[in-house]
C-alpha cells in the first residue's frame, strides 16, 4: 500500500461513523503484515506535511505492531516483520525519536525500547556506538 493510501486509511481510522473506522481498521489489519508496511508507518509519523491526528494514530498502530509482532514469543515462530524492514526501523528510530514531537516520541520512545530488548546486542550490535557518537558530537539534540 502506498503512502497516500495509508493515510487515507489512517484518517477513516479516526472517523466518528462506526462503519468508517470498522471498514479503516479491519484494512490495517489486513495490510499490517505486508512488507514495507513498518516503514511506511514511520514515515507518515515523521512527515512534518502530515496531519498530526494521522500521524498520532500511525505511532499508536505503529506502537503497538512492534509490541505485539518484533520478537515472537515463540523461538520457534518466523517473525512477521521482514527482516530489510526491521532492518530499516533500526537504522531510522534512533533520529526520528528526537525529531518528532512530544506527542510522537513517547509512542516511538516505546518501540525504541521494545527494539532494544529484543535486539541488543545481536541483532544491531552498532547500537551503542551509533548513541556514543552521536551525542559525543552532539548531532542529536533531545528537546
Amino acid at each position: 500500500m502506498d503512502l497516500p493510501s495509508l493515510a487515507v486509511i489512517l484518517r477513516a481510522a479516526l472517523s466518528p461513523n462506526p462503519d468508517e473506522r470498522k471498514s479503516a481498521e479491519d484494512s490495517l489489519n489486513e495490510f499490517q503484515y505486508t512488507p514495507q508496511h513498518t516503514v511506511r508507518l514511520l514515515q507518515i509519523i515523521v512527515d512534518g506535511n502530515c496531519d498530526m491526528a494521522v500521524r498520532q494514530v500511525a505511532s499508536i498502530h505503529f506502537k503497538n505492531f512492534i509490541a505485539k509482532n518484533w520478537s515472537p514469543h515463540d523461538p520457534e515462530e518466523q517473525s512477521k516483520i521482514t527482516p530489510a524492514d526491521k532492518e530499516m526501523v533500526r537504522e531510522n528510530i534512533l533520529l526520528f525519536v528526537a525529531q518528532v514531537p512530544p506527542l510522537l516520541r513517547v509512542q516511538l520512545g516505546e518501540c525504541l525500547k521494545t527494539v532494544i530488548h529484543a535486539d541488543y546486542p545481536e541483532q544491531w550490535p552498532g547500537l551503542l556506538h551509533w548513541v556514543k557518537h552521536n551525542l559525543q558530537d552532539q548531532q542529536v539534540q533531545v528537546r
